[in-house]
């Protein structure tokens, strides 16, 4: 997908399924571009009308000479843990420009934080053995320490400038951690001017955020473009998990919806949850509020 869906959608109005309360609602997605096509599938097979509005992308980053080593002696780690899907892709990528066999991933354990990235290495043939309960750093965090022997060593593959509590955390258990930087986020611009028009005309009805990184590019991307506060003030904003949630508060962005499971299936589900009640309260008040399934 490379552009926006909104004009197809909105002449078909009619015609669109009714049996999901996002129905003829458009739905601003603001993932990276190259990671919206299977959320905007979700949304359009409720009925929903995608708007791709990616604040953010990723770009690698040339290894430094601690990363190469770390790649070229992968036998020297108990574990590799994969915090993304884009964790997974910029590794192979750095892997093969290392001269590295994938196939070395085979005498090591294999974590992932959730089941997208465990996706993105399955198709990749790695086995992953460990994969938490809850989507989120602290509870893969857990469960490495249930499943590993104590001072076992550890690599994380991560992006450059972001928050990662992961690593810190297992230091604290008594595991030997090595972070390898292999790629970075940075903001995207290619469709800022007709998001902010879409927004401006009020033809947004809820905004997605995925990651910290995905609020905090929106309001640095538009702050300057249009009048968040006025304009939000229409939209309904929902974030995926309680990391995204404070980056967003941290920004100035009110969340209305947050699942309690990390996924996007689950946010929609959540979204369809609170239009839903609003439309049946309609006439006491917006109905918004931090809803959960």
């Amino acid at each position: 997908m490379n552009e926006n869906r909104e004009e197809p959608g909105a002449a078909n109005k009619k015609s669109l399924p009714t049996a999901s309360s996002l129905a003829g609602r458009t739905i601003m997605v603001t993932r990276a571009l190259d990671q919206s096509a299977g959320f905007a599938k979700q949304l359009e097979a409720r009925g929903a009308i995608p708007f791709l509005f990616p604040t953010i992308k990723t770009v690698p980053v040339d290894p430094d000479a601690d990363a190469v080593d770390a790649l070229r002696n992968l036998s020297m780690f108990d574990c590799v843990v994969f915090t993304s899907a884009n964790g997974v892709r910029y590794f192979f990528e750095a892997l093969e420009r290392a001269g590295v066999d994938p196939d070395a991933l085979e005498f090591v354990e294999v974590a992932s934080v959730g089941t997208a990235t465990a996706a993105a290495l399955t198709t990749r043939g790695v086995t992953v053995s460990i994969i938490p309960v809850q989507f989120i750093a602290e509870s893969l965090a857990e469960a490495l320490a249930e499943q590993l022997p104590p001072a076992s060593r550890i690599l994380i593959p991560r992006p450059r400038k972001t928050r990662e509590a992961l690593g810190p955390e297992l230091v604290e258990r008594g595991f030997e951690v090595r972070e390898i930087v292999l790629y970075e986020t940075v903001p995207d611009e290619s469709r800022v001017d007709p998001a902010a028009q879409a927004l401006r005309e009020g033809r947004i009805d809820a905004i997605t955020f995925t990651s910290g990184s995905t609020a905090r590019n929106f309001v640095n991307l538009l702050r300057e473009r249009i009048d968040l506060e006025a304009i939000l003030e229409h939209a309904v904003i929902a974030v995926i998990g309680p990391a995204t949630a404070r980056v967003a508060e941290d920004v100035g962005l009110r969340v209305d919806v947050m699942p309690d499971e990390n996924t996007t299936a689950a946010m929609i589900e959540a979204l369809e949850k609170h239009f839903r009640a609003r439309s049946s309260s309609r006439g006491q008040g917006s109905g918004r509020g931090r809803a959960r399934p």
